[in-house]
């Protein structure tokens, strides 16, 4: 065999080569586009039928998909990133639960709730530490700054003494102190919430699962609950570094 029929018969190979492989890329990116095709189809008739994607969609609707058998009153509508819409607890519900059960030390019914909101929650801005808690703060805090503070009388965190060295932490503080938004400090292992199936007030044991601090928001405020730290998990710096980055 010449030198020209080995380059034809090389060139030939490549081109059934090419051909071959041409051929295996079409049949992929076609059953690709198939089964994308059938995946948007099947999204379509989803959101199309199901209770969950409608746009008038109500609480009592949710309930019923969701088996809740609970007070509607407790609930709103949230809506997730595909659309889907579920059933949260509403959120100055859940904020007046977790007052309740740091006011109480104890788990609060939905009947007292109000009433121990509207007579104990702080009236002023700033950070506010709950009175079983003010001294147990407060050491955490002064041991981890070079600011002097302390609690006044109405149980409201303050400066009683700045520093030059002042650090970033401590200028998020003071500024917190200074601010239109309220912080309630508690120190625990738990606090309350509601349960979004049963819609009963429960215990949730924040520090037992793991975490330093607990965040109950209602829009500018927050209650922040830190661990009570009994296993000796964290400690007192991460536990205060935590809740300020959280502030």
């Amino acid at each position: 065999m010449n030198k020209k029929i080995k380059i034809i018969l090389l060139i030939i190979a490549i081109i059934i080569f090419i051909a071959i492989v041409g051929i295996i890329i079409l049949k992929n990116n076609s059953e690709y586009k198939s089964n994308k095709e059938e995946w948007k189809n099947d999204f379509s008739e989803v959101d199309k039928n199901e209770i969950n994607y409608k746009n008038n969609t109500t609480i009592n609707e949710l309930k019923e998909e969701m088996k809740i058998e609970a007070d509607s009153n407790l609930y709103e509508i949230a809506q997730e990133y595909d659309g889907r819409k579920t059933l949260n607890i509403k959120t100055d519900i859940l904020y007046k639960v977790a007052f309740a059960g740091i006011i109480r030390q104890d788990k609060p019914t939905f009947e007292e709730i109000n009433k121990i909101f509207d007579e104990n929650y702080p009236k002023k801005d700033g950070i506010w530490v709950s009175e079983q808690s003010r001294d147990v703060f407060l050491k955490m805090i002064n041991e981890e700054s070079s600011v002097k503070y302390n609690i006044n009388n109405e149980g409201y965190l303050i400066v009683q003494q700045d520093s030059e060295n002042t650090s970033e932490y401590d200028n998020i503080i003071k500024r917190i102190i200074n601010s239109n938004r309220k912080i309630i400090v508690d120190i625990n292992s738990y606090d309350y919430e509601v349960d979004v199936v049963t819609g009963e007030i429960v215990k949730y044991p924040f520090e037992q699962l793991g975490d330093s601090i607990d965040i109950v928001p209602d829009s500018n405020d927050k209650i922040i609950v830190l661990a009570q730290n009994q296993n000796k998990k964290f400690t007192n710096k991460e536990i205060l570094q935590n809740f300020l980055n959280n502030i």
